[in-house]
């Protein structure tokens, strides 16, 4: 995606009372939704590809230490300590698209023979991948940062997740600049922040079911799945303490399994561990007016039309890949026929495409894809 220049992030008042890491004076944003604003939406999307604006980012930005099953992890010692800072660190965040994705992947088992005994093994047929970052925007009505009510069970500066009881289940709900401070003013050892990204509004099943139906379209007889991952869909700050570093080391991690430390140190580190899961961000495909829903970029409809034929020749070619919407526009793009020079390797070329496109066709009467 591009990185155009847009509005900044929102300032901050110099409260001397937010020098005291127990101060819990805040501004909240407000994020009230205008839906009478929006402009009339079409269902159709032209042959232009669609893209979402950039952000300018501050200066709180750092690199992952690691990243794993979607989570960015983090050391950074001034969010340990510094509420003001942890807060516009998180705002930051905030202004980072999460990385959704339609993935499309399918398998099959296949049996081999190895001397007397069978052995089975999972063989992927295609995996195919495609970004759907650009179907979200900008603005308080698409884009709003919120922390947890209530009555959610989260971790909230505790081992296990709860939910506020009796008379607290009451009392306004916390938000973000009382949540950093909290943080920063315990005086557990071994703490961790997360920051969720998360996208509603989506219809899941409907392009869930509409992919399954092209693609079982195409006679496939194997096992698929189609799925709706984020890639970034949140970011964890440790505590700059040495065991929170082991424990994302990699070849600790190794001797603690072949020593079986684990059974000691894994434990301990559960329990010794305070965790924040208060806040989060969420992006909006849709959102609903009276009775209608009204879309960020495009419905699901003209979602799944736009990419329909590009996800079924990428499926029957068996890829393995990762489309945007610039890839789109190349695949749309229709390609000069090939000319060499040399009639013999033009012939060849020519008979070597005629032949996919034969052997697909194939696949579509016949099946494909099925165990064997």
């Amino acid at each position: 995606m591009g990185a155009p220049k847009s509005a900044s992030p929102p300032s901050y008042r110099d409260d001397p009372s937010l020098d005291d890491a127990v101060s819990l004076h805040t501004t909240p944003d407000q994020d009230a939704p205008d839906l009478e604003s929006l402009p009339a939406y079409s269902d159709e999307v032209e042959g232009a590809a669609l893209s979402a604006p950039g952000v300018t980012l501050n200066r709180y930005i750092i690199q992952p230490f690691k990243h794993q099953k979607g989570i960015d992890i983090i050391f950074d010692p001034k969010f340990d300590t510094d509420p003001l800072y942890a807060e516009r660190t998180i705002h930051d965040w905030a202004q980072i698209p999460p990385n959704l994705q339609i993935r499309i992947l399918g398998t099959h088992t296949q049996t081999t023979k190895r001397g007397d005994k069978e052995e089975k093994e999972t063989v992927t047929d295609f995996d195919v991948k495609v970004r759907l970052s650009e179907y979200l925007t900008y603005g308080p009505l698409w884009r709003q940062m919120q922390t947890v009510e209530n009555n959610e069970r989260v971790h909230r500066g505790t081992i296990w997740r709860k939910a506020l009881r009796g008379k607290h289940l009451e009392d306004g709900k916390s938000n973000l600049n009382e949540w950093c401070h909290r943080f920063c003013a315990s005086h557990a050892r071994l703490r961790s922040f997360r920051f969720t990204r998360e996208v509603t509004g989506l219809d899941q099943r409907y392009l869930s079911d509409q992919i399954t139906t092209l693609i079982l379209n195409t006679n496939y007889k194997g096992h698929l799945k189609v799925t709706f991952p984020i890639e970034n869909r949140a970011v964890e700050v440790y505590t700059s303490h040495r065991f929170n570093v082991w424990r994302f080391t990699t070849w600790i991690v190794i001797l603690c399994y072949a020593t079986f430390m684990w059974l000691f140190t894994w434990p301990y580190l559960f329990f010794a561990t305070r965790r924040w899961s208060v806040v989060r961000c969420e992006w909006r495909y849709s959102v609903n007016n009276l009775d209608e829903r009204v879309f960020a970029v495009a419905s699901e409809i003209a979602l799944f039309r736009r990419w329909a034929k590009t996800i079924e020749n990428a499926v029957l070619d068996k890829k393995q890949c990762y489309f945007t919407e610039a890839d789109l526009a190349t695949e749309n793009t229709v390609r000069p026929e090939f000319r060499s020079g040399n009639s013999s390797v033009d012939s060849a070329v020519g008979y070597i495409g005629t032949g996919i496109r034969a052997f697909n066709e194939v696949n579509r009467q016949l099946g494909w894809g099925g165990d064997c």
